[in-house]
C-alpha cells in the first residue's frame, strides 16, 4: 500500500514465493539475515507453525498461517485497486488469489 500510494505503478513481486521453498530464505549467495546467526538451521519450518498448502501449480508446499494471510490481504488489496497493476513474476508458491 505504501509504494501504491506512492504512485508506483505497476508493482511487480519477484520471489515472493510465500512458502519454505527448499527451506532457504532467499536467492543463492544471500548472506543469512543477522537476527538468525548463530541457529543451526534458520530457515527450517519450526514445529507448530507449518501449514501444509497447496501451491499455484498444485503442488504440496509447506508455508506459515502468517504467509496465507498475506497472500490473502495482498489479493484483496489488488481487488479493491482495479487500476493499480500487481504482477506476480514469482515462480512458485502459494501465489495471490487475483493476480
Amino acid at each position: 500500500s505504501i509504494a501504491h500510494h506512492m504512485g508506483c505503478n505497476p508493482l511487480i513481486y519477484v520471489g515472493m514465493d510465500l512458502a519454505f521453498t527448499a527451506i532457504q530464505p532467499y536467492a543463492k549467495g544471500i548472506a543469512t539475515h543477522p537476527l538468525w546467526l548463530g541457529y543451526s538451521q534458520p530457515y527450517a519450518p519450526e514445529k507448530g507453525i507449518v501449514v501444509n498448502y497447496r501451491a499455484i501449480d498444485g503442488q504440496k508446499l509447506q508455508t506459515k498461517w502468517e504467509w496465507i494471510a498475506e497472500s490473502d490481504w495482498l489479493s484483496r488489496y489488488g481487488k479493491r485497486h482495479p487500476q493499480l497493476q500487481i504482477i506476480n513474476a514469482t515462480e512458485g508458491g502459494i501465489g495471490f488469489s487475483s493476480i
